[in-house]
């Protein structure tokens, strides 16, 4: 740990060049960045978002910026790795497509002053793989989808896309019985930032239930540097699924949602007594953002809590702006502002891309506005002391135990119910979680 201490040291000894532009950017200047129509079929509902005053306004107070207690610290750490990202940044920098000129009048920063923060991973520079965060915001849905809002929780998992990247330099280099052991702190501080977030969306939307739904971050693409280790691959899933559920564990008024893919099916945290586990065929889907209200008589073996508020985390890239290419983009951060992506949903293998526009796509049903998130739009994000901190400890004393309702996996069945009888039948047949199980890995494939 001693590198990483240094690099706290060196970030809070540094006085970093503010970016010249403080003023918040307009859509036009941020959507000029890109040489292509960034938000695909998105674009005019974020134009009609952004236009509405009242619903821009409202996605601006409601954003919160989580940090976790050991980095609140180091303020000026913390604001510099949020304040200067690439817009584009798969598995490094790209700027093929981006308008460099644009790009500073709307951000206030160059490229180059982007890549001293973010460095291309084989100049092996970056900052200390133990700062995270999370960007919380509020934001409506198109008109017709399953909710008519949600919140919207940016943050990233543990990223071994390369040996170079920052997590795989931390991580990687505790081969054997250590690196089990990073991998587990990096994540923990991932759950702890959704724990906060949705205390958050709790206290926000007044509602006593929260659903959360939450893909395999970092599960994917970013498992690169150990895929060809099975027993690893494994061993990583297990602790994943792990921790999500331990946050159904220490919220009772929270439902984990755990979408699978490819795997048509999302698992559901099922809270009851004496503990909690996993339905591993909850929802008869794997969409993150869930299904069509129409649909979702059929696919919803666990139905959601009445008058829940919900709350998706993205997964965001380390080093890019909320979205990251956008409509080019084919995982769930390009997904979350473009409106979703056809080529990641099984029917529409078939369908030519010239067809696919208006056909139901993996993500298509939760259109939004998250794209506003971004910390351009809200300036004001970057003042630390209306940060929120990501301490689960903390955060729990704030809570009464009169607002702590349990919730069951079948409405009206109790412990006994059909959901978390699925649950126990699952433990005894050795692929499920409960006191300490073992479950079968996670095979959720986006990053």
């Amino acid at each position: 740990m001693g590198k990483e201490g240094e690099k706290k040291g060196q970030h809070q000894a540094s006085s970093p060049k503010k970016p010249k532009k403080s003023k918040a950017a307009s859509l036009d200047e941020m959507l000029a960045i890109y040489h292509f129509e960034y938000l695909g079929d998105n674009t005019d509902y974020v134009k009609g978002v952004y236009k509405a005053t009242r619903l821009r306004n409202k996605i601006r107070q409601s954003m919160r910026l989580i940090v976790p207690p050991d980095w609140l610290k180091h303020p000026e750490a913390v604001k510099e790795h949020l304040q200067y990202r690439h817009p584009i940044h798969i598995n490094g920098p790209r700027y093929k497509a981006i308008d460099e000129e644009a790009m500073q009048q709307a951000l206030g920063y160059t490229r180059q002053e982007a890549e001293r923060r973010h460095p291309p991973p084989e100049d092996l520079g970056g900052s200390d793989a133990t700062l995270r965060y999370g960007v919380l915001g509020w934001t409506p849905l198109m008109q017709g989808m399953l909710h008519k809002e949600m919140w919207v929780l940016h943050t990233w998992g543990v990223n071994l896309e390369s040996p170079l990247t920052t997590d795989g330099r931390y991580v990687l280099a505790a081969r054997g019985k250590h690196f089990l052991a990073r991998y587990a702190e990096l994540t923990q501080r991932m759950v702890d930032i959704i724990s906060a977030a949705a205390i958050e969306v709790r206290r926000q939307s007044g509602q006593q239930r929260v659903v959360v739904r939450v893909t395999g971050l970092g599960l994917g693409a970013w498992l690169a540097a150990i895929s060809h280790e099975a027993e690893l691959v494994a061993k990583v899933s297990q602790l994943y699924t792990d921790k999500l559920l331990s946050l159904a564990a220490l919220h009772p008024w929270l439902q984990v949602r755990h979408p699978h893919y490819p795997d048509e099916v999302t698992w559901v945290s099922v809270t009851g007594f004496p503990d909690t586990g996993w339905d591993t065929e909850g929802e008869v889907n794997h969409d993150p953002f869930g299904e069509f209200e129409k649909r979702a008589i059929t696919t919803m073996k666990v139905p959601y809590p009445a008058d829940a508020a919900h709350l998706i985390v993205n997964a965001w890239d380390d080093a890019s702006l909320i979205g990251n290419a956008g409509s080019l983009d084919p995982t769930l951060d390009g997904w979350m502002v473009a409106g979703g992506h056809s080529a990641h949903h099984p029917s529409m293998i078939t369908v030519p891309a010239t067809q696919q526009k208006n056909v139901f796509r993996l993500g298509g049903n939760a259109s939004n506005a998250s794209y506003l998130h971004n910390v351009p739009f809200a300036p004001e994000l970057l003042d630390a002391a209306s940060w929120l901190q990501a301490d689960p400890q903390e955060m729990s004393r704030a809570h009464s135990p009169a607002m702590v309702t349990p919730q069951y996996a079948v409405k009206g069945k109790g412990r006994s119910g059909a959901g978390m009888k699925r649950v126990r039948e699952k433990q005894a047949e050795g692929k499920g979680t409960q006191g300490g199980k073992q479950m079968k890995p996670s095979k959720q494939g986006k990053s």
